[in-house]
């Protein structure tokens, strides 16, 4: 015990004397399965002549409400528990990658396409990518990550970006639970598309570019906007 004075001496004073701190609840684990759809959109800018391309991703947007309710990620899919999904030796669940896979078929982002004998060739396999962790309050939820590569044939002179354009939502499921909504993003607009700083993250470790350096993208970005207000 250390002695303090109090003005009028000196008295015992210990630490346990202080109050404790409160100690703070673990947070709970969470798997997700994300699978991480990129676009790959080329067409003739005459016939038999250069060929343009535009690369773009897949996104969907979360139910509101709840964690980060109406943002918009790539296509995910959250385990209930962890214990309910066996993982195997890489650390993802193929019951998790294979939920991921039917959610974005759901989507049916590549159907009635608005070109005339535009061609989709969806024949290269899936690549398992990575796993990213991201931190909430109460969460510490693990994203392993999948990317499938479609590969989108336009008819001569079609402008790739418009491709990009089409958005929808999926079918409502038999409980009458609605649909999911889906977009698409290009490559260059990553950055504007208010994405989650755990989607951030995602797109980092797929594209590797670092997230710091996305961040960097908004921060000049909002930097650019601030510069046009009237002061």
């Amino acid at each position: 015990k250390a002695r303090v004075l109090d003005g009028e001496g000196s008295v015992a004073f210990s630490v346990t004397d202080l109050p404790e701190k409160e100690k703070k609840a673990p947070k709970r684990e969470e798997t997700v399965a994300v699978r991480f759809v990129e676009a790959r959109v080329s067409a003739e800018r005459f016939d038999g002549l250069e060929t343009t391309e535009e690369i773009g991703y897949l996104l969907t947007k979360r139910k509101e409400g709840g964690l980060l309710g109406g943002l918009w990620e790539f296509p995910s899919v959250a385990a209930p528990k962890e214990d309910d999904f066996e993982s195997d030796e890489r650390g993802a669940s193929p019951l998790l990658d294979t939920t991921a896979t039917s959610l974005v078929h759901s989507l049916r982002a590549f159907d009635n396409l608005p070109f005339e004998n535009a061609t989709v060739d969806m024949t290269e396999p899936d690549t398992y990518v990575g796993s990213v962790t991201h931190v909430f309050s109460h969460v510490r939820q693990t994203m392993r990550v999948t990317k499938a590569t479609v590969f989108v044939s336009l008819p001569p002179k079609s402008d790739p970006n418009e491709f990009f354009k089409r958005a929808g939502r999926s079918e409502a499921s038999p409980d009458g639970a609605a649909g999911t909504e889906w977009r698409w993003v290009r490559a260059s607009d990553v950055s504007d598309a208010g994405l989650s700083s755990g989607v951030v993250k995602v797109h980092a470790l797929v594209t590797k570019e670092p997230a710091k350096k996305t961040k960097e993208k908004k921060e000049k970005l909002v930097r650019e906007l601030a510069a046009t207000l009237p002061t």
